[in-house]
């Protein structure tokens, strides 16, 4: 998925800066988000980091089929 498309110009992110983008609503959704298998985070050191193609495609799951799951 091509980053620029959507708007990302920068190659990783920091949890407060997907929070002032709009991307998502509050730290806790971001972190239940990452939880859920939805959104990949990335550990630099002690730094929690979000790549740019790991949010492109959280970004196109949002807008892309549907994520109910069947049983």
């Amino acid at each position: 998925m091509n980053t620029a498309s959507l708007g990302l110009e920068k190659v990783a992110y920091t949890p407060n800066e997907l929070i002032t983008l709009g991307i998502v609503g509050s730290r806790t959704s971001l972190y239940r988000f990452v939880q859920e298998g939805r959104l990949r985070l990335t550990k630099q050191g002690k730094r929690s980091i979000f790549l740019a193609p790991h949010v492109a495609e959280f970004l196109g799951s949002l807008n892309g089929s549907p994520t109910s799951k069947t049983a």
